[in-house]
């Protein structure tokens, strides 16, 4: 690759702080779209940090998805046929 060691050694360290600026700055408020705009990152990578350790109901409700206990089954007339 033609890089040192050292140089290498130096931008992983790096690397393992970028998450931290990015928690940084959804605990200060900022969205994920802001977020991912400021430091260059794809949206998802950003929302997996930004869901992180909460629960299934949680994650729902940051995404805006909703959530439903139930499965919702609807029948036309026309489609049900009875045997008998």
């Amino acid at each position: 690759m033609g890089i040192n060691q050292a140089s290498i050694h130096n931008h992983l360290l790096k690397m393992a702080t970028l998450p931290n600026l990015i928690n940084a700055d959804l605990a200060r408020g900022f969205t994920v779209a802001q977020v991912a705009e400021k430091h260059g990152w794809p949206e998802p990578l950003v929302w997996s940090l930004a869901l992180e350790g909460k629960n299934d109901h949680d994650r729902f409700k940051a995404l805006g998805w909703g959530f439903r206990t139930w499965d919702q089954w609807e029948f036309r007339k026309n489609q049900i046929q009875q045997t008998g």
